[in-house]
């Protein structure tokens, strides 16, 4: 019987860099499916919209050829492509694409670089094949049980996918949604290792899309009015928030009235900060299992969070003057001024099923609940007054990157060192300094120091840095197993309180006036009115 394959190991060291190939490629993107699968599968407040932009109705077709030198160099002859006029030469091709600099992403992703099947979906082996004398993997891909920070928008249904056993690309990837293939690309008439690297013409160039620059991107001169606006907003912001009477709630005078309160108020003295390159180790096949299961771990937990608004604010109101976005940076430093400092304490249990419950035990929020306790098919939340009951929504989004950590898996971490923390094994470890971090993974996972759970994959401590300053310190403590009955999610309602049952968003949710409700929702609208408009100079364009 041969051995079973580690798919998690074989997805994450799929290194296309290092490939020399060359293939055919056809690719087929259902466009309208591909937006309805994204759209918000429950209840939530949104401030982009959620419709496809004009031209992308209808199903597209992509054939190429596609050439692999190793060093990351590729280079790409367009067969077939919908948006592509010009006349096609004497070898068919009617667009060339180039990549030559080191770091640029592989021109098919989801073949190339199959490390994000490892955030959020369960994994099978359903059969082994032969292709043109190599050894396959037929693998499917199902969304995982569990937290997963995208659980508010739909996920596809299944993948289906063809993997090379030795090097770890896929030759074939489909995705369905609804019954249906929302992507298909597969490569055929693969040949590896073929004899001779492709030479870039003089006049080739990098692939524009892939190189471009944030700077690039906001000096073309549609954005020049957009990018003045929104300075003036932004130093209107900043001066109201240094000048506006300040709320108990940060205050040094509230501070020094909680003080005897909490003992722990202070951030505890940074640690020393992890030099991979000095005492670490390569991610080891135990690292990544623990990693791709975290948003399955069952426990329960105390979480303390510190942050240092003051801190964050600055580096905030740096990076931005930087950019040139003086306003918005203005904006940014004072209101981390007001905000101050703050220590939280809730405690977690989290188990299967869509299962949690967080009791605040220290919460300086003025409108925040006491308890917000869900079963998977309903939510509470917990007030002085009342309780609301209503839709599942998810963990809260500083909840979910401690305890779903795949996510590096699809970005890649540096090396590693083993360490205790709280009397449990854990490893200490940092993203890759030149790994492509997801657009939706925060900042806070990508430049955090991170010390792992060996056993459930969470984040037991993580530390932001503003500079040299701690901005944000998060650590789980007293992790221990639920018990067999379950009593960490028990909710009843205290007699004679008030209950209230929602069916819509989680702004209706808020204890909010209704004055400022009115307004993120008009907010939510010009949003929506800017992506439209956008979406209309794309297509002029």
């Amino acid at each position: 019987m041969m051995d079973e394959p580690d798919l998690v190991t074989l997805f994450y060291r799929a290194e296309w860099t290092r490939l020399s190939l060359s293939a055919e490629v056809h690719e087929l993107t259902d466009w309208a499916l591909r937006f309805e699968m994204r759209k918000p599968a429950r209840p939530t407040f949104t401030w982009v919209s959620t419709d496809s932009p004009p031209g992308y109705s209808d199903p597209q077709e992509h054939r190429a050829r596609l050439r692999i030198a190793p060093g990351g160099r590729y280079l790409v002859g367009i067969l077939t492509a919908w948006d592509v006029e010009t006349p096609p030469d004497h070898d068919g091709v009617l667009r060339t694409r180039y990549g030559i600099k080191p770091g640029l992403p592989p021109p098919y992703p989801e073949v190339l670089r199959p490390s994000p099947l490892l955030n959020g979906f369960s994994l099978e082996l359903a059969e082994r094949v032969q292709v043109a004398g190599r050894a396959m993997l037929r693998v499917i891909a199902t969304p995982a049980p569990g937290v997963w920070r995208a659980d508010e928008h739909n996920r596809p249904e299944r993948i289906e996918a063809t993997a090379d056993a030795e090097t770890g690309i896929l030759l074939r990837f489909e995705e369905f949604f609804d019954g249906r293939t929302v992507q298909l690309t597969e490569l055929t008439d693969v040949t590896f290792d073929p004899a001779g690297a492709f030479e870039v013409p003089d006049d080739g160039e990098d692939d524009g899309e892939d190189a471009e620059s944030e700077s690039q991107l906001f000096s073309e001169p549609r954005w020049a009015a957009a990018k003045t606006a929104a300075n003036v907003l932004g130093t209107v912001l900043g001066t109201a928030a240094r000048h506006a009477p300040r709320s108990p709630c940060g205050t040094a005078a509230w501070d020094a009235a909680t003080a005897d309160d909490d003992p722990e108020e202070a951030m505890p003295p940074a640690e020393e900060r992890f030099d991979p390159a000095v005492s670490g180790s390569p991610a080891s096949d135990e690292l990544m299992h623990a990693l791709h299961r975290s948003g399955r771990a069952k426990f329960s937990a105390t979480l303390h969070q510190w942050i240092n608004a003051a801190a964050f604010g600055e580096w905030a109101q740096a990076r931005a003057s930087d950019r040139g976005w003086g306003g918005i940076g203005s904006a940014a430093g004072a209101l981390g001024g007001r905000a101050g400092s703050s220590h939280r304490v809730t405690r977690v249990a989290i188990g299967g099923d869509g299962r949690y419950r967080l009791d605040y035990l220290r919460d300086h929020r003025k409108h925040g609940p006491r308890a917000v306790a869900c079963d998977g098919s309903r939510r509470w939340r917990e007030y002085d007054d009342r309780v609301v009951v209503g839709p599942v929504l998810p963990l809260p989004q500083e909840i979910t990157e401690m305890v779903d950590t795949a996510v590096l898996l699809e970005s890649h971490v540096s090396d590693v060192l083993e360490m205790q923390v709280g009397g449990r094994r854990a490893f200490a470890l940092q993203p890759a300094a030149n790994a492509r971090v997801p657009m939706e993974v925060p900042m806070l996972l990508k430049d955090s120091d991170l010390v792992v759970d060996a056993e459930l994959g969470i984040v037991l401590r993580m530390t932001w840095y503003a500079g040299d300053a701690q901005a944000m310190r998060y650590e789980f403590r007293d992790v221990a197993p639920l018990s067999a009955d379950g009593s960490e999610f028990a909710f009843d309602v205290p007699q004679g309180v008030r209950v209230e049952h929602t069916d819509s968003s989680l702004l209706d949710e808020m204890d909010i006036p209704d004055g400022m409700r009115s307004a993120i929702r008009l907010a939510g609208s010009a949003a929506k009115a800017a992506h439209g408009f956008l979406n209309s100079l794309r297509g002029q364009s």
